[in-house]
């Protein structure tokens, strides 16, 4: 992960830091010019709290950060042109980096986020339920299903992401989500499910098959509610 990314996303930084993140990103390559007393004096900080910035970002002190920002801005500068609007990520990052949220961009697209969680609440638990159908039909583990979406239907920041996902892991008797890694930091996260049997890759097969019969229920199901309600 570059320099500026991880400057931009500013994970586990002090009030400070950021400070001298921002200080960093608004003034470029001008930075580079300066010692660590002039920075320090110009974001209000001390060399000790840049020193402590530059350790979190991977690097060995201040003489590091240098060289190697120096290095990330000739090689921006170089290839800023190059970069196909189109595919603006590489291999190395997924959608957790991509979208992970940061203090500097924390109200961004919160709105939305926090209407999504609306809008989805109880859609998100018909979806549960019928999968629950769909595991029966599917002749997986429909009971554990049930079990582990009563138990950890809110093991997730969000109100609505384990409420299926619950009852995916039950179904297939293995555990979802946990602890994960964000630009190389662990960040502790409850487990949905338990593992009752290791992960394999025909889980996707039998996933996807859940999902498929429990859309093919949702469109029975609701073609016969709109029928009533037409015969009322």
């Amino acid at each position: 992960m570059s320099i500026m990314t991880q400057l931009e996303f500013e994970l586990d930084f002090s009030h400070s830091e950021k400070e001298i993140a921002h200080y960093i990103l608004n003034e470029g390559e001008k930075v580079l010019n300066l010692s660590i007393k002039e920075l320090a004096k110009k974001t209000y900080t001390s060399p000790a709290t840049i020193v402590r910035l530059c350790h979190k970002l991977g690097l060995e002190g201040y003489g590091d950060f240098k060289i190697k920002y120096s290095a990330e801005l000739q090689f921006d500068l170089a290839h800023t042109d190059r970069i196909d609007v189109n595919f603006p990520f590489n291999e190395e990052d997924n959608d957790s980096m991509v979208a992970y949220k940061n203090d500097k961009y924390l109200h961004f697209g919160r709105c939305a986020a926090k209407l999504d969680d609306i809008a989805n609440f109880i859609p998100a638990r018909i979806s549960a339920f019928l999968m629950i159908l769909a595991a029966f039909v599917c002749r997986l583990d429909w009971k554990n299903a049930w079990r582990i979406f009563k138990r950890d239907r809110y093991n997730h920041a969000s109100p609505n992401s384990a409420q299926t996902e619950a009852v995916m892991a039950g179904a297939l008797d293995v555990a979802l989500a946990g602890n994960a890694y964000y630009f190389g930091k662990l960040y502790e996260k409850k487990t949905i499910g338990d593992a009752i049997r290791k992960i394999k890759p025909d889980d996707i097969i039998l996933a996807n098959r859940m999902l498929y019969v429990a859309a093919t229920i949702s469109v029975i199901l609701f073609a016969v509610i709109r029928i009533l309600l037409q015969l009322i």
